[in-house]
């Protein structure tokens, strides 16, 4: 089944690594505000200032009748001497560090160990199981993979997807989602509908050849997002890749789609969820 292009070529490309989780650097501005006289317009800044990456550490307390700014201490803390008649606070920048996931093999496949909680605490043990970067979604289709540019048959699906290890692997989930992701080209919209009917294609692969009886899941990561790609290369590729998951163990009640994306948070190695479009799990069977 196909759908409208996706374009042949594209400006953007992978940043280093293989899906790994892209963060947009922001500049911490140099100049400041003029001198600010009002207690509130204080607070709306250093709210503001939180939401950014740039800051390092603001802290706000209020008092009974209005509210007070207290220790402050920020990227450039010298700026605000003159007007707090203060010493400079000393700052320690905090980095935000994704962690790398150590993964082992079921076959060809990478598999990523991981484990997250939902909302109300429940938690659940995945599986992230990854097919060698030489196999994806082959471009403008939303049933067939390759692998070096060759077309795989359901036969070799079968043989080289869903080998012995891969089906061993598979056969104590309780649990198994097929995965649909497309590239950054072409129209959101069209682009997480083909993502869409790509989880379809890998849930039939899982029902036919993985030999489980676990129940099926459909997740729909949609397209990916253009502010996530760099621009050394114009091979779109790696933002096809051919994933599943298997769910290793679960809390009664849990919430796996909140699990999951809570799960995969932070980890270098593995998809961002803020990296596409969509994060929509549903029941395939």
């Amino acid at each position: 089944m196909t759908q409208p292009d996706e374009t042949a070529e594209s400006d953007k490309a992978e940043r280093k690594g293989f899906l790994r989780r892209w963060y947009d650097r922001y500049d911490f501005v140099d100049t400041w505000y003029e001198r600010i006289n009002q207690a509130q317009e204080w607070i709306q800044y250093l709210l503001t200032l939180l939401k950014t990456k740039a800051a390092s550490t603001a802290a706000v307390a209020t008092v009974a009748g209005g509210a007070a700014v207290g220790t402050v201490a920020v990227v450039k803390p010298e700026l605000f001497d003159e007007l707090l008649g203060r010493k400079p606070v000393e700052v320690r920048e905090v980095e935000v560090r994704e962690v790398e996931v150590t993964a082992t093999r079921w076959g060809e496949a990478a598999v990523f160990p991981v484990s997250g909680r939902d909302a109300a605490g429940a938690g659940a043990d995945f599986f992230v199981i990854v097919l060698p970067k030489d196999y994806t979604w082959a471009r403008r289709s939303s049933d067939q993979i390759i692998r070096n540019d060759e077309a795989l048959s359901d036969e070799d699906i079968a043989a080289r997807v869903f080998a012995a290890e891969m089906r061993e692997g598979l056969a104590a989930a309780p649990d198994i989602m097929a995965v649909g992701v497309a590239s950054q080209e072409g129209v959101v919209a069209v682009e997480s509908a083909r993502a869409a009917e790509r989880a379809k294609t890998a849930a039939s692969w899982l029902e036919r050849h993985s030999g489980s009886q676990a129940a099926i899941w459909l997740l729909n990561l949609g397209q990916f997002r253009d502010a996530c790609a760099a621009k050394d290369r114009g091979d779109t590729s790696w933002q096809r890749p051919v994933l599943f998951v298997s769910v290793r163990r679960k809390d009664e009640g849990v919430d796996l789609a909140q699990a999951l994306a809570n799960a995969i948070a932070g980890k270098a190695n593995l998809p961002s969820r803020e990296c596409y479009s969509n994060f929509d799990l549903t029941r395939f069977r």
